[in-house]
């Protein structure tokens, strides 16, 4: 029971809902996990691939788009930029800004916006639309499956999250509090483009209330298993220490 309670608080500290905002969130808590260049590369189109997928599903059921999403369908709507060029170039613009006022700009959080707004156009071409209420509830779950899982991804590695990730450093080395920024820009972007005329709807609030919480299962679970293998590969190592020891002295 205090374990849960403990758990709960610490989920209630860093949770976000929307999908830029809970990688910033999440490495509050989970950190990054070093890994290699091509290993890196790997994962980000793995991660890209998933979200531009679970994006995709939430724009086919047309009940409304994850949160950061509503925006760039207002952009959308409104230019002759599709959805994923829309990321880019918000995306772009809160980077160029945190860059100005003294945030690293890192390769792999570029990499990662260009392809994500990539696989969000590619995928959309590739998936028809549900046929029934019923499949159009299933592509909601589908999506928020898939973001969750191509976010988790995201986190576990050193790749950035983007403007979002970019602009809390900023707040941070100025005194205010990350979360307390997050949460600001957030409902901001959620507002505009509600108010623009982005897809807002039921699945928006859906996403919005299970992305957390999901995340913060899937990424539990892989510093458990992280952790447990890394015990695993220190007892082997020590075990084959005692048993070269024991041949020698024997």
């Amino acid at each position: 029971m205090i374990e849960m309670k403990r758990v709960a608080r610490r989920s209630v500290r860093w949770l976000a809902f929307s999908r830029q905002g809970v990688i910033d969130a999440a490495r509050t808590v989970y950190g990054s996990r070093v890994v290699s260049p091509a290993r890196s590369i790997v994962y980000l189109l793995a991660a890209s691939t998933l979200i531009g997928a679970g994006v995709t599903m939430f724009r086919r059921a047309d009940l409304g788009v994850p949160p950061y999403d509503v925006l760039m369908s207002a952009i959308d709507r409104h230019t002759q930029l599709t959805h994923g060029q829309a990321s880019w170039a918000f995306s772009g613009a809160m980077m160029l800004l945190a860059a100005v006022l003294g945030s690293r700009l890192k390769l792999a959080s570029v990499t990662y916006i260009v392809i994500t707004g990539l696989m969000v156009d590619a995928t959309y071409g590739l998936v028809g639309d549900p046929t029934s209420d019923v499949a159009r509830a299933g592509f909601v779950v589908a999506g928020v499956l898939a973001i969750t899982a191509g976010v988790a991804t995201v986190v576990h590695t050193t790749a950035g999250g983007g403007g979002f990730e970019m602009l809390g450093q900023v707040a941070a080395r100025r005194g205010r509090s990350p979360r307390a920024f997050r949460t600001a820009l957030e409902i901001s972007v959620l507002a505009v483009g509600a108010v623009a005329g982005g897809d807002f709807g039921l699945a928006t609030v859906v996403f919005a209330l299970t992305i957390g919480p999901l995340l913060d299962i899937v990424l539990r679970a892989l510093a458990d298993h992280r952790n447990g293998r890394e015990l695993r590969q220190a007892v082997g190592s020590e075990t084959q220490a005692l048993e070269h020891l024991e041949q020698l002295v024997g």
